[in-house]
C-alpha cells in the first residue's frame, strides 16, 4: 500500500514514517483508524464481567478477565472494549508539541455505545455487512464502532482538552461545504456534478452524514 501510495502521491511533498513524530507542531489526523484496532469482547455473567475468547477451532468460550476492563453493561449484554483506542490517544498526545488531533470514525459517545446489546462488531465482505466473524476467515474484515467518550478521556488525561464532536455532516457545513455544493451545482459541467453527488454522500443524515463523527482535541500545557 505504501509503494502504491508513493507512485500516487509522487508529485506532492509527502512522507512516510514508522513512528509518531516528537514534538510534532501540526495535526495528527486519521479517518477510520480507531474502528480497526483489535478488542476486548465481554459479557456480563451472574454480575461478573467475563471476557470471551476464541479457541483453536474458531468457538468461542468465556474465562475471566485477561486484564483490567470495565464496562457498565447489564446482565447477558456483551460489548467490545478497546484499550488500544486509548493507548493510542496517549502516544498522539505525547507526540504533539503544540497542535490538535483530529479524527474521523464510526461510532457513538458511552451511554449510547453500551445500549447494543450485542455490542458493535460487525464485519464486511465484498461490501456486505457479515455479523458472524468465525466465517470467511481471513477474507472478511472485522470492525468495530468506536466508544468516542473513552478517546476524549484518554485525551484529557494527556493534556488534550475537547475541542468538538460532531456528525460529520455538521462539521463539514460548519466549515463551508454547502457552498462548495452551490458552486459545483451552478457549474454544470459534468465533472462537477460527478464530485458534487460524492459531496452529497458525505453529508446525508441517515448515511455517512451522521454515521460518522468528527472528534477534535487540542494539545494544552501540561
Amino acid at each position: 500500500m505504501r509503494e502504491r501510495q508513493q507512485e500516487w502521491l509522487r508529485d506532492f511533498d509527502v512522507e512516510w514514517i514508522d513512528e509518531l513524530p516528537r514534538n510534532l507542531t501540526g495535526c495528527v489526523f486519521s479517518n477510520e483508524f480507531f474502528d480497526a484496532l483489535p478488542v476486548h469482547r465481554v459479557v456480563r455473567r451472574n454480575g461478573v464481567l467475563r471476557e470471551i475468547y476464541v479457541t483453536d477451532d474458531f468457538s468461542e468460550i468465556e474465562g475471566g478477565l485477561q486484564t483490567a476492563i470495565d464496562a457498565p453493561i447489564s446482565e447477558g449484554q456483551r460489548a467490545e472494549v478497546n484499550l488500544n483506542a486509548r493507548s493510542w490517544v496517549r502516544r498522539i498526545a505525547a507526540s504533539i508539541h503544540q497542535g490538535y488531533h483530529l479524527a474521523i470514525d464510526y461510532g457513538y459517545l458511552e451511554r449510547e455505545f453500551y445500549a447494543r446489546p450485542n455490542g458493535a462488531l460487525m464485519c464486511y465482505w465484498r461490501h456486505q455487512a457479515v455479523e458472524d466473524p468465525y466465517i470467511r476467515i481471513g477474507e472478511q474484515d472485522i470492525t468495530t464502532h468506536v466508544n468516542f467518550s473513552d478517546l476524549i478521556q484518554a485525551g484529557i488525561e494527556a493534556s488534550l482538552e475537547l475541542v468538538k464532536f460532531s456528525t460529520q455532516m455538521d462539521f463539514l457545513i460548519d466549515l463551508g461545504i454547502l457552498d462548495e455544493l452551490q458552486i459545483l451545482a451552478q457549474s454544470g459541467t459534468a465533472e462537477a456534478i460527478q464530485r458534487l453527488e460524492a459531496i452529497k454522500k458525505l453529508i446525508l443524515p441517515g448515511n455517512m452524514g451522521e454515521r460518522f463523527k468528527v472528534l477534535v482535541q487540542r494539545k494544552i500545557d501540561a
